[in-house]
């Protein structure tokens, strides 16, 4: 008996080692075979960058996954160039030139990571169809013009602005002539409140009742789209993604709720149409077969336009109230300027009036856009079937592009000391370098919604930095004095995380601000 078991147990031992030989053996040999195969045949030899690219873009998904996409591609792009090789089949590109040339056509699409984002239904911004993109820019187009925009202002400052004077006069009451303000959490609010006004017809009130669930199942969504446009397996595996994807499942519903209540109201005459709304101009819009948008294409739109309308306007509005704490001599001159053409504090500072009065702020828009992009990350497009010359190398078909913009707003070439904060770039004749931004992407595919999110801006912060002193709490590690080494010993700015949006990591703690009337 004993010598039966020994026997079978040596036989199973040499069995599981013979089989780890083999494993082995197999392993080496598919190791040789893909340094013999990228070697003398692969297309992206002639790419810089770094060594584990040819065999795995895992290093690089890695940052991706930790938020810290921009730090690492910029340390990539300073060592290898303005063409860096981050995978097997992918590139990262950061001239201005080669950015532009990409995302002037259609003829490169968006990468398939877009249609992973949100695998349901394609909408406007992850569609990679051009007849598509186009048919749906048709549809909402109307509401972005400057005709579309201009009926609407009124009611952003009412929604907006107003809205936001009248919580902060009642906290600076309560809070006996001082009010501490999480301004990341305000303008989050606030962009909410304008948001559901334009896409549902009414607001929120998120800036009234300091928050409104909506806005968390918002952020959900970013994050869930983001993993599953880096993990597309994730859509198998719902449970893994649980919190997450039931947040976004109460967006879809209240989204389809939203949508049951205006039909009824449609069906019964009880709509009134002196406002259309983005719903109301998806639910009466037609697709080319003639039919009407479905309650699946409608939502997708819906919720798009929640997460780009939300977030990115106030990320915009929250990076530029930072830089203003750490460049003191920029915010005077900010205010200065507000206070020389608009003294009132009983006029209310509109879009037009920016523009045509108020350079100086309006260029810090701009710089502050180019420093600290709201969307970032990377832009994701394919090289075609035809494949792309760029600037310094040619580009065969079918590979992914990977365009890292933040790295556009810092070609030495273009920007000169582009760590600094210099918004005297943007004046004058400077202004031609606007368009050298891709802040709201570029080209064929530039956001619709840009000019809707530079009102906000354009309205808010000049009526909000005329009516009220701000003050940075006292011994706050973010000051004109603390210095950063890496920004060539320009002030510290906040520490920040990208999931499609930029947002500041300790956002409850480090944006806050302490709010006062002016004498």
């Amino acid at each position: 008996m004993l010598t039966d078991a020994l026997t079978y147990s040596f036989n199973k031992i040499s069995l599981i080692a013979n089989y780890t030989d083999l494993i082995l053996k197999l392993l080496l040999l598919y190791a040789a075979f893909l340094i013999i195969y990228y070697y003398h045949y692969d297309q992206l030899k002639y790419i810089p960058g770094p060594w584990w690219a040819r065999f795995t873009h895992l290093p690089y998904v890695f940052q991706r996954i930790l938020g810290e996409n921009d730090r690492y591609s910029s340390k990539l792009h300073k060592k290898y160039g303005s063409i860096v090789r981050v995978g097997p089949n992918e590139i990262s590109l950061s001239n201005t030139r080669d950015l532009k040339i990409i995302l002037s056509s259609y003829k490169y699409p968006k990468s398939k990571s877009y249609t992973h984002a949100e695998p349901r239904q394609s909408n406007i911004f992850t569609t990679r169809s051009e007849d598509f993109n186009r048919m749906r820019r048709r549809q909402v187009g109307p509401a972005f013009t400057k005709v579309g925009l201009d009926s609407v202002e009124d009611l952003v400052l009412q929604v907006g602005i107003k809205s936001l004077q009248k919580k902060i006069n009642l906290e600076i009451d309560k809070g006996n002539g001082c009010y501490t303000m999480n301004y990341y959490k305000t303008f989050q609010n606030l962009t909410s409140d304008v948001v559901a006004e334009l896409a549902f017809g009414r607001s929120f009130n998120a800036i009234e009742k300091d928050g409104f669930r909506v806005v968390d199942w918002v952020h959900s969504s970013i994050l869930t789209s983001s993993l599953k446009a880096i993990f597309p397996f994730l859509k198998y595996f719902p449970f893994v993604l649980r919190k997450l994807e039931k947040d976004k499942l109460n967006l879809i519903f209240y989204t389809f709720n939203a949508i049951e209540k205006r039909k009824k109201l449609l069906e019964t005459g009880q709509y009134k149409t002196d406002q259309i709304d983005i719903l109301h101009m998806y639910m009466t819009a037609t697709n080319p077969d003639g039919n009407k948008l479905s309650y699946y294409e409608i939502i997708s739109e819906i919720i798009f336009m929640l997460i780009a309308g939300i977030d990115t306007t106030s990320v915009s509005m929250t990076w530029l109230f930072h830089i203003y704490s750490v460049y003191p001599n920029v915010y005077k001159k900010v205010v200065d300027e507000i206070n020389l053409h608009f003294p009132d504090k009983n006029y209310m500072i509109t879009y037009k009036d920016a523009q045509d009065k108020l350079e100086y702020f309006v260029a810090t828009v701009y710089e502050c856009l180019r420093l600290k992009p709201p969307v970032n990350g990377v832009l994701a497009r394919d090289s075609s079937s035809e494949g792309v010359q760029l600037s310094n190398a040619y580009i065969p078909k079918n590979v992914e592009l990977l365009l890292y913009t933040e790295g556009a707003h810092r070609n030495e070439n273009l920007w000169q000391n582009p760590e600094h904060f210099i918004p005297e770039r943007f004046m004058g004749e400077g202004k031609k370098y606007i368009k050298e931004l891709f802040a709201f992407s570029s080209g064929v595919r530039i956001c619709p919604g840009r000019n809707l999110a530079l009102m906000e801006i354009f309205t808010v912060m000049p009526n909000i930095l005329r009516d009220y002193n701000f003050k940075p709490l006292p011994n706050s590690r973010y000051s004109p004095t603390n210095l950063d080494p890496s920004r060539d010993y320009e002030p510290y700015l906040l520490r920040d995380k990208t999931f499609l949006t930029r947002i500041p990591i300790n956002q409850g703690e480090e944006c806050v601000t302490m709010v006062s009337h002016k004498n």
